[in-house]
């Protein structure tokens, strides 16, 4: 369950990791008759961790319907992690010193932020649109 902590962003620090971006939500779509959202989570969680922040990744994988929601999971949030063109990328890549309880400081200062991280040059506007999308803003 996605709990929240002051100025957390609306989708909780899971939104942080990605789970709201538009693949992974087709895949926690598909899976929901089979498992409950927090159960997803639980399983994203790592995933996420291991993609964006070469965390090592352990899980406890029960059955083979398990198996196939990470493999879903993997599949889907590499996707969003190859698109370096894309916003959700690199608002989910940025560090969280661009952040102050849980929002950004600027979307003119994010997206200069971006550039000199090597991304593209994004309008602020879609910055903005993009991690509302995303939940990433309260």
């Amino acid at each position: 369950m996605s709990t929240r902590i002051g100025n957390q962003p609306s989708g909780g620090t899971v939104a942080q990791l990605g789970f709201y971006s538009s693949p992974v939500q087709k895949v926690v779509k598909r899976w929901l008759p089979f498992f409950r959202v927090e159960t997803v989570e639980d399983f994203f969680r790592p995933i996420a961790l291991t993609i964006l922040h070469n965390r090592a990744c352990n899980m406890a994988i029960k059955n083979s319907l398990e198996l196939a929601l990470v493999n879903e999971l993997i599949t889907a949030f590499t996707k969003v992690c190859n698109k370096r063109d894309k916003p959700d990328y690199w608002l989910l890549k940025l560090p969280l010193s661009v952040q102050t309880n849980w929002k950004f400081d600027g979307w003119k200062d994010v997206s200069r932020q971006i550039e000199r991280s090597g991304g593209p040059d994004f309008l602020p506007a879609t910055l903005a649109q993009q991690a509302k999308s995303l939940r990433l803003t309260p």
